[in-house]
């Protein structure tokens, strides 16, 4: 005999304590939906070991009948926890019907009634007889009734099909820590399983051979339990996890714990699943959004991490997971809302801008009947005085009052043209001739440019493409290019008039040998009324810039500026060449 009775009951009894420490500890997780029928199993496995000791124990005293069939009272129920623990795991809802595990109950019940009172009957197991190996009791014989064929079937058809719903787990899930789960599960309950049909078929004489194949089988809910969340991360929440979400998707526990993670979680953290689940979701998430655990008790929240241009929005959505009406833990969806947020924000500055647009249009217009009025009367009232020609000391005077004058009315035209072109959608625009609109401006500006005794110079490239353009609004832009370059150019330079073809673009060079541009400067040339000259020593309105790159981005092209201190300023304007069949 392989073993002796103490070796046994040793075997016996730590099959009853691994089985009690497995229900103690799946207690903890008890409103996981599996989790009742495991601990229910794992609890009567106890007793039935535990009184299988007793029996070994007894030896031939009265009492070993007592504990045999107290052990055999337990041995009916073993199937229908098998069968509902599995049914559970996989989510087959009809099972979780009390009515329906009332039904389950009704035959094993039964069985155990017959069993216990065996000894007056035929219907279950009768004539029972043990058998010694020093002094303890190793194995027993018995001759079966009726009712035991009905207990055998009924249980190994509940136990089969158990088995074929984690087999079915298994082949139906992508997720590997649940085929794992299901995998264990299955070889867990295969061992006990088959060591009872071999019990029972093949063995002339009945030994505790299930019983001990309870510590084979422990390993198995250990690994199942400790390493892949057996009942912590159950299947039913990676119903609603999609895996193929773009939207990162994690499923904690009750303790706040990470129990599911889908792939966009995955690389949201940038860790794999199987290294975070288990974890306290702080720690999974301290780098990517620190103190996520505080954010969980709303059903909608937005979470800002970072500053300036480093800083991401999140949107969160939390959904508890309940299973009868019993929470079980959270489903978090995580968003990455960082470009809406930057949308939104730009098109909250775009209102602002057009509103501060409509708000100074108002104004200027505004603005701009009243100053011409006066204005009107002032011109009107110098030209009759300059008509009477003897003005004498006046005439300097009325002079200046002119000069002014034209400045106001040049100022009012300027800022008219300023909001009309913010206003100005787009430009009705025909293939041109770029030189030759740069060739009329200079002849316009040619006088202004003789008066400080400057050279204009023209480098104009031959065959360019034709722009699509409207010339006389192209020209008004590069008019206030050049003009700027002349009264910014000392008496004596030179202004030097380009154009060039590089791809599919033709670029527009207006170089002057003036003061230049200090680089705090550049960022702001183009903005409206800047101007460089903080003493306005020399006249201008810090307009003219503006206009001209508000028209060069109406023809689709754009304006970059270079300059240095002291040796000059470079404008190109660089615009689109016309379709080719507009050309």
């Amino acid at each position: 005999m392989p073993w002796t009775g103490p070796a046994t009951t040793l075997t016996l009894i730590s099959a009853t304590i691994i089985s009690w420490f497995h229900a103690w500890y799946v207690w903890r997780n008890r409103t996981a939906q599996p989790a009742s029928a495991f601990i229910g199993l794992m609890i009567i496995t106890g007793f039935w070991t535990l009184s299988s000791a007793l029996v070994v124990l007894s030896a031939l005293r009265p009492e070993a009948h007592v504990w045999y069939r107290l052990m055999g009272a337990f041995v009916p129920y073993f199937a229908v926890g098998i069968f509902i623990t599995c049914a559970q795991y996989v989510d087959y809802a009809p099972v979780s019907r009390r009515h329906i595990v009332g039904l389950l109950l009704v035959i094993p019940t039964i069985s155990a009634i017959l069993d216990l009172t065996g000894d007056s009957h035929a219907l279950y197991t009768y004539n029972v007889e043990f058998h010694l190996h020093d002094q303890y009791i190793v194995s027993f014989s018995s001759t079966t009734g009726p009712w035991f064929v009905v207990h055998a079937v009924y249980s190994y058809v509940l136990v089969v099909i158990g088995m074929l719903m984690l087999i079915q787990r298994m082949g139906s899930t992508r997720f590997t820590p649940y085929r794992w789960q299901a995998a264990l599960m299955l070889l867990g309950f295969s061992f006990p399983f088959v060591a009872s049909l071999i019990n029972t078929f093949l063995l002339a004489e009945v030994t505790f051979l299930p019983q001990f194949v309870v510590i084979v089988s422990a390993p198995l809910a250990f690994w199942a339990l400790f390493r892949y969340r057996l009942f912590s991360l159950h299947p039913i929440a990676r119903d609603q996890a999609f895996e193929d979400m773009d939207d990162a998707v994690l499923v904690i526990d009750t303790n706040n714990r990470l129990i599911d993670i889908n792939p966009a979680a995955e690389r949201f953290i940038g860790q794999p699943v199987a290294s975070v689940v288990g974890l306290p979701i702080t720690d999974a998430f301290a780098n990517s959004l620190p103190n996520l655990d505080q954010r969980l008790d709303v059903d909608q929240t937005q979470v800002e991490v970072g500053s300036g241009d480093q800083q991401h929005s999140f949107d969160l959505r939390i959904t508890p997971l309940n299973r009868n009406h019993t929470p079980i833990g959270k489903l978090i969806v995580i968003r990455d809302s960082t470009e809406q947020k930057r949308a939104e924000r730009e098109a909250r500055r775009h209102e602002i801008d057009q509103e501060r647009v409509r708000t100074l249009s108002e104004f200027v217009t505004n603005a701009s009947h009243e100053f011409r009025n006066p204005l009107s009367i002032i011109k009107t009232s110098t030209y009759l005085l300059s008509r009477k020609g003897a003005l004498g000391a006046s005439e300097a005077y009325v002079t200046q009052i002119n000069n002014q004058a034209n400045r106001i009315a040049a100022l009012v035209d300027d800022l008219l043209a300023v909001v009309r072109l913010e206003r100005q959608a787009a430009l009705e625009l025909a293939p041109a001739d770029v030189n030759a609109i740069v060739c009329s401006i200079a002849g316009r500006v040619n006088e202004a440019a003789a008066a400080k005794d400057l050279q204009i110079k023209l480098d104009l490239a031959d065959n360019l493409l034709p722009v699509s353009s409207a010339p006389e609004s192209l020209g008004g832009a590069l008019f206030e290019i050049i003009d700027n370059a002349i009264r910014f150019t000392p008496q004596g330079g030179c202004i030097n008039l380009s154009t060039a073809q590089e791809e599919e673009n033709i670029v527009i060079r207006v170089a002057d040998t003036g003061i230049g541009i200090a680089p705090e400067h550049l960022p702001h040339i183009f903005d409206v009324f800047y101007r460089v000259d903080e003493a306005h020593t020399i006249a201008g309105f810090g307009v003219g810039l503006a206009i001209a790159k508000r028209i060069t981005h109406l023809h689709g092209g754009n304006v970059q500026v270079t300059s240095a201190l002291g040796v000059g300023t470079t404008v190109h304007i660089s615009l689109p060449a016309a379709p080719a069949q507009g050309r």
